[in-house]
């Protein structure tokens, strides 16, 4: 709306162009700067298959951050400067690698798992009352889950390459009779 009234050369249509509806645009503008529309016909979705473990697990994070949001709310007054960036670092890290879970990207396990030692480590710098013990909950109960995922639960996993890796190797039915 600010170019279209800085570049259309009558002073009524400048006025107009902030009272009209929507999509319109003034006639000599229209011309000199058209709008280009996308080609719809080549859209795609985006729209990544995600496995029932990823889904429930993100979506666990997602209620676990709104909620400690909010019992931080709380207690944001006893709270220190330090503990207050933890916390925010918390519950930052926690949304985005949710997020990476839900775009079906395996290494969000990685980063959640990296997360959750790095905030074991943290808490030992902070005075956070019973959110302290949140947290340690939290973390443990996530380096279970996702030790789990990375270790045995997908394709991607340590397990299931390392299998793959001994079945490619061996051409012999019996590995063992070699």
């Amino acid at each position: 709306m600010i170019r279209d009234s800085w570049r259309t050369e009558k002073w009524s249509d400048k006025v107009r162009v902030w009272f009209s509806r929507p999509k319109w645009r003034p006639e000599d503008v229209s011309k000199k700067f058209p709008i280009e529309k996308n080609d719809m016909s080549a859209f795609h979705k985006y729209d990544p298959k995600i496995n029932l473990t990823s889904k429930i697990f993100a979506f666990l994070q997602l209620v676990f951050g709104s909620s400690f949001s909010m019992l931080v709310f709380f207690d944001f007054a006893l709270l220190t400067y330090l503990d207050l960036f933890l916390v925010g670092f918390v519950i930052t890290t926690t949304l985005v690698f949710a997020s990476f879970l839900f775009e079906n990207n395996f290494y969000g396990y990685y980063f959640e798992l990296f997360r959750s030692v790095l905030v074991m480590v943290l808490i030992s710098l902070g005075n956070l009352n019973y959110l302290q013990e949140v947290l340690i909950g939290h973390s443990i109960i996530s380096m279970l889950i996702c030790s789990y995922v990375i270790l045995f639960n997908r394709k991607g996993s340590l397990i299931y390459r390392s299998w793959l890796g001994l079945k490619k190797n061996f051409n012999s039915p019996h590995p063992c009779l070699i």
